[in-house]
């Protein structure tokens, strides 16, 4: 028994234990220090100084901690020809991995070298791709279908199609309720990285923020999702914006002035009278200024309106106390015939001292003593947009540099070098400002720590790039290097990009021009470095970020633009892209924007999703050499020098770019419930169909032609014909190329009118047996003034002046360029949806219009809603393992309204129970404590070699060993190594064993 145990101990320690031997060149493996599991992920090695021929590195992945299985591999070939680097491909199988979220889980990534295995401990992710999500508007109604639209990419942003394992990608849909209730949906698979569904709302649907929920079936933790509003609303006729002169209000201004442009939908201006009210935040608290309410009219679409600073005092007599809270305005505008009314609020004007904020995050926190040092100073107004051309003041060294686009300016310093801590300050110098009202900040810098005193900086002299730009990069050295190599890596969205070795020949500044490249969007990393006579490796990196933008290109374009369109006419929509395409349609109606502008699919939300997943933790820098590459995302270990840190954990503490909306004020714009009304619509034959969102359609750009098979775009036209509502159609496109990701393109906006039209307006909904006052809204835009005849149409279950006659008619006169209601008062007599037609002829003219528009008409009453929760447990509450729940609403039939409708919804959530045991009792970090070497005479060895075994086995199967140290698990062989050579010394010749070499045996 006791030999059994030795065998198998010997196998435990040896089968893992590979003596390496070492070389005399300096040999290096990079990675990230993230890996992403079923992704192909680059391995960097190299060999600096290396001769000779052909050199095989192979390189390996294998399972943790055991080390005993070869997950994937390759090898690749270095020689003179490709400066003895190169890149290793490698896939780790997702089917090796638990899909448990709070498990952290490791493989070695092993670089073997004909003299040198260089290996490393790397932290994995389940992340493996992005899934964006469009649905076709951004607010609905009850009772109407939503429409979405999911993208599913890898994370070099390639649609997903099939996993490493050659099998078709599912997904996993839901639809989350305000209250957090879950609806699952089917599991569908991708089509060439896309999928188009729909969801149902009831009758009943709870208003507020709804969810499409979207997972990868593999990886079902990973959760990603697009928010979209429900409530009841009608659209408005037209949009009110509320524009300010300045973004803030500077505490020392006498005035604070405010643009209001008012244009209806179909692209003609409004005019009218707005009454505003200005106001103070006081957190979620409005406090409104008496004194600024205020009528002012609007011609030709435009008004404006001023906050004096007296109206403000009146209220709040000390101004200087308001600094960090916001003023508030909201704007009613009623239009010149009374008959439409539309109110706006724009929020978060800033009170400040400054009118700048300044800040230093995008700059490194650690510095070369004696060396110039980058410092990225960014400058944006009280509302967080970026303030261009603004100078800017740094120190030491009062060095100066001027805003870009971006409100980032690189501003370079000189550094002493006996300095081992740095304070830089920073702050704008705006000429036309008071020193007091300057925005400044400051931060500290500490020392790169270099123990021969030798550094590499990185230097760049621009904020910010665009694709097909040629940086120019400069590598900055303090001491002379003669025939030395010098490296850099190019990383970008958690991938090794490029590599490329510069051989010094004793140079102090060296330059490099570096192409960007669409891979290198949204932002990227340089990490260049060395390794001095000492092998000491010396480092730097410098993160870049690249302007928004497509990888590819995708444009919509009318074939023949017109500066409007009739409706029901034949419109080309030409849609321009990368040939191959697939390119997902929509048409949405701009008055659903005007009222919820937000949750929009855009360029701007994917790259800033891909950000959110940068494996980088920092600017740029780091404290040493180790943690340059660690803060940047990679790890590094070679064959001479000490290696990164290993990661532990899958965020990083702080992120590491934040991009802004450069919108400056965020309006929400709603209608007064007196006034709700529906879009504008016309035709002579009364027209029915006012869609908020149409042309919900896929359609595939061709492939390159045979003569130009390497062209740029290809195009395709769709001959569809335009709807009834008199409105602008924002038409949105999405594609998504196999080589070239996603692209959302900017919208085409089409505007539908004529000369002359109905607006019939409806509210969302009317009470049986209630009188109700409806308005069809007449427009003439033609330069002469009109007679027109109008017509109210007989309905069924509606009482109004037309009941009992067929119609009824009316004569109006309009005046040119104007607009005029004509009001009729009807009142429903049976729930359900009615119809309202209105029709209307211009005397001795061919203009003429007519609409129909159903009501929704609904039981007199208040629509109550009970709601009960009963925990499901037929263990416990059941008999023969069935549980039996009577719901009742509790409501009393002799309140129920007679005839009304009744509706019961369920909803079933289960969760996961957890038993009352925890399920490690046993810390990882309490088994640490028996990882200790065995020693003493041969009973007392044995006992202690037990401990590091206990430990390991326990630590490899509840995957612990984080908590003890990743690399505690070599210490713990080495032990179990060291008390099983021990033990041998107290074996004699029959294989028995004793306390000492000269006793009797004993059993233990």
């Amino acid at each position: 028994m006791r030999r059994t145990l030795l065998l198998q101990l010997a196998s435990l320690v040896f089968a893992s234990w590979a003596p390496l031997a070492d070389g005399a060149n300096f040999k290096v493996m990079s990675a990230p220090n993230l890996m992403r599991v079923g992704t192909a992920e680059n391995i960097f090695v190299e060999c600096q100084d290396c001769t000779g021929g052909d050199m095989e590195v192979r390189i390996n992945v294998m399972n943790h901690p055991t080390k005993n299985k070869k997950l994937t591999g390759t090898s690749v070939i270095l020689n003179r020809a490709n400066n003895f680097q190169g890149f290793g491909k490698v896939t780790i199988p997702t089917a090796e991995f638990s899909k448990d979220p709070t498990m952290r889980q490791y493989v070695y990534l092993q670089a073997n070298f004909p003299d040198k295995t260089l290996e490393k401990v790397v932290l994995v992710s389940l992340q493996s791709g992005y899934i964006f999500i469009q649905t076709d508007k951004t607010l609905y109604t009850p009772n109407s279908r939503v429409f979405f639209r999911l993208f599913a990419l890898t994370s070099q942003m390639e649609p997903v199609d099939r996993n490493d394992q050659n099998q078709d990608v599912a997904l996993l849909i839901e639809i989350m309720t305000p209250e957090e209730i879950i609806i699952p949906l089917d599991v569908d698979a991708l089509n060439s990285g896309m999928f188009s569904g729909g969801y149902q709302l009831s009758e009943i649907a709870s208003p507020g923020l709804w969810k499409v929920v979207a997972k990868f079936q593999s990886n079902p933790q990973q959760k990603y999702y697009a928010e979209f509003e429900v409530k009841e609303y009608v659209l408005p006729s037209f949009e009110v914006k509320l524009v300010p002169v300045d973004p803030f209000f500077y505490v020392d201004s006498e005035q604070l002035t405010i643009n209001i442009n008012a244009a209806y939908l179909f692209g003609k201006e409004v005019f009218g009278t707005a009454y505003v009210m200005f106001g103070i935040m006081e957190g979620n608290v409005k406090r409104s200024i008496p004194h600024s309410l205020t009528r002012v009219p609007v011609v030709n679409g435009a008004g404006q309106v001023t906050l004096q600073r007296n109206q403000i005092t009146q209220t709040f007599p000390g101004i200087n106390d308001l600094v960090g809270r916001s003023i508030f305005v909201s704007v009613t505008v009623l239009t010149e015939s009374d008959n439409e009314m539309v109110e706006a609020e724009l929020r978060d004007i800033q009170i400040v001292m400054s009118p700048y904020k300044i800040t230093l995050t995008r700059t490194p926190k650690f510095f070369k003593p004696g060396m110039s040092f980058d410092v990225v100073v960014e400058v944006v107004h009280p509302d967080d947009s970026p303030a261009e051309n603004v100078p800017v003041v740094v120190s030491p060294g009062d060095m100066r540099g001027i805003t870009a686009g971006n409100g980032m300016a690189r501003v370079t310093i000189n550094i002493p070098a006996t300095d081992s801590n740095l304070r830089i300050t920073a702050k704008t110098d705006k000429g036309d400002l008071l020193p007091s009202r300057q925005a400044a900040t400051e931060m500290e810098a500490f020392a790169y720590l270099s123990s021969s005193k030798s550094y590499i900086h990185i230097a760049i002299d621009t904020a910010e790039v665009k694709v097909g730009d040629l940086l120019k990069i400069n590598l900055i050295l303090n001491n002379l290097l003669f025939e030395k190599d010098i490296t850099y890596l190019i990383l970008s969205r958690g991938h090794l990009l490029k590599y490329e070795r510069y051989r010094n020949g004793g140079q102090a500044l060296i330059s490099q021009i570096l192409p960007i490249t669409k891979e290198m969007l949204p932002s990227f990393r340089i990490i260049a470095y060395y390794h001095s006579t000492d092998n000491e490796v010396v480092s730097d990196s410098v993160w870049v970020d690249v302007k928004d933008s497509c990888m590819g290109s995708l444009t919509l374009e009318s074939k023949r633009p017109l500066p409007s369109y009739e409706p029901r006419r034949m419109f080309t929509l030409k849609v321009t892209g990368d040939p191959g395409a697939a390119v997902g349609l929509v048409a949405v109606d701009k008055g659903v924007y005007v009222l919820n502008n937000k949750h929009r699919l855009t360029q701007k939300k994917v790259w800033d999703e891909v950000e959110h997943h940068d494996i980088g933790c920092t600017p740029g820098g780091g404290s040493n050499s180790m943690n340059v590459f660690f803060d940047a995302g990679l790890l590094f270990e070679s064959s001479t020098a000490a290696g990164t840190a290993n990661r532990q954990e899958l965020k990083c503490k702080t992120t590491s770019r934040q991009k802004r909306d450069t919108t400056a004020e965020e309006v929400t714009t709603t209608l007064s419930e007196s006034d709700d009304s529906y879009m504008d619509t016309y035709e002579i034959v009364s027209r029915s169909m006012f869609p908020e969102s149409w042309l919900w359609i896929d359609i595939q750009l061709p492939v390159c032609p045979a003569g130009n098979p390497n062209c740029e775009s290809t195009s395709l036209e769709r001959h569809i014909q335009l709807r009834d509502s008199m409105t602008t159609w924002q038409f949105t496109g999405i594609s998504l190329s196999r080589t070239l990701g996603l692209c959302v393109a900017e919208p085409l906006e089409v505007i539908v009118r004529k000369e002359f039209f109905i607006d019939l307006q409806l509210p969302y909904s009317a009470v049986r047996g209630e009188q109700l006052e409806i308005k069809a809204i007449l427009h003439n835009y033609s330069p002469d003034p009109i007679t027109v005849r109008v017509e109210l149409i007989e309905e069924e279950n509606v009482c109004s002046v037309a009941s009992k006659r067929g119609k009824y008619r009316q004569e109006v006169r309009v005046g040119p360029q104007t607009t005029r209601s004509v009001p009729f008062i009807i009142i429903p007599m049976k729930e359900g949806k009615r119809s309202i037609e209105v029709k209307a002829a211009v005397k001795d003219s061919s203009l003429n219009d007519g609409v129909v528009k159903m009501l929704r008409v609904v039981p007199d009453g208040v629509l109550t809603k009970i709601v009960q929760s009963v925990t499901l447990n037929p263990a416990v509450k059941g008999q023969s393992g069935a549980q039996v729940e009577i719901l009742n609403s509790n409501i009393s039939r002799k309140d129920l309204v007679p005839n009304s409708p009744t509706s019961t919804y369920v909803s079933v959530t289960g969760r996961e129970q957890v038993s009352g045991l925890v399920e490690n009792p046993i810390s990882g970090k309490s088994m640490g404590t028996l990882i200790y070497q065995p020693a003493g005479a041969g009973e007392a060895n044995m006992i202690q070699m037990t401990l590091p075994v206990i430990a390991t086995i326990y630590l490899d199967k509840t995957n612990q060993w984080e908590a003890v140290g990743l690399n505690k698990r070599n210490e713990a062989l080495q032990h179990i190594r060291t008390g099983y050579n021990n033990e041998l010394t107290y074996r004699k010749g029959d294989g028995s064993f004793a306390m000492w070499a000269n006793h009797r045996s004993s059993t233990w």
